[in-house]
C-alpha cells in the first residue's frame, strides 16, 4: 500500500537559457484531479527572472498544500490552453527537490520543440524541508535496509 503523504510544495523553478523563447502567463497545479493554484486567480506575481552567473531561472512561488497525483500546467500568452505540463505522484517524490528535464516534460520532449526552451532546459519542483505528513501506510529509510 502506497502511503498518503502530504507535502508543501514551495515555488517551482526552471532554468532558462538564451534560447527560451516562450512567454510564460500562468501557472495551474492540480491534485487528484482539483485545482489547487491558479497563478492568475491569486493575483500573484507568476515569475521572477533571476541572473546567476550565465545561468538564468524563472521562479514561481506557489506556497501549495498537495499530496496524490499532481499535474503542473504553464500556459504561454501565445497558446489557448497548456504549452507544457509533467505530472508526479507526490509519495515518490525524494527528497526536497524534484528535478524535470526537458525530456520528460509533455508538450516540450520532442526535438521540434527543443527551439522553443533550449537544449539544456529543466524545472525543479522545491518543497518545503521541515514539512511532510505521511498518513497510513509505511515509510522506510533507504540508508537503513
Amino acid at each position: 500500500m502506497i502511503p498518503v503523504v502530504e507535502r508543501k510544495l514551495e515555488k517551482l523553478r526552471l532554468e532558462i537559457g538564451k534560447d527560451f523563447n516562450l512567454k510564460l502567463t500562468n501557472v495551474i497545479i492540480y491534485a487528484n484531479g482539483k485545482k489547487l493554484f491558479n497563478a492568475k486567480d491569486t493575483n500573484s506575481i507568476v515569475y521572477y527572472p533571476i541572473r546567476d552567473q550565465e545561468k538564468e531561472y524563472l521562479d514561481f512561488y506557489c506556497s501549495s498544500f498537495i499530496s496524490g497525483d499532481v499535474k503542473v500546467e504553464f500556459t504561454d500568452e501565445s497558446k489557448d490552453g497548456p504549452c507544457f505540463f509533467f505530472c508526479f505522484h507526490v509519495s515518490f517524490v525524494d527528497g526536497y527537490i524534484l528535478r524535470v528535464g526537458r525530456m520528460e516534460i509533455d508538450g516540450i520532449h520532442k526535438e521540434k520543440h527543443k527551439s522553443k526552451v533550449g537544449d539544456l532546459f529543466f524545472l525543479e519542483a522545491h518543497f518545503h524541508p521541515n514539512y511532510k505528513v505521511i498518513k497510513g501506510g509505511y515509510q522506510y529509510d533507504s540508508l537503513n535496509l
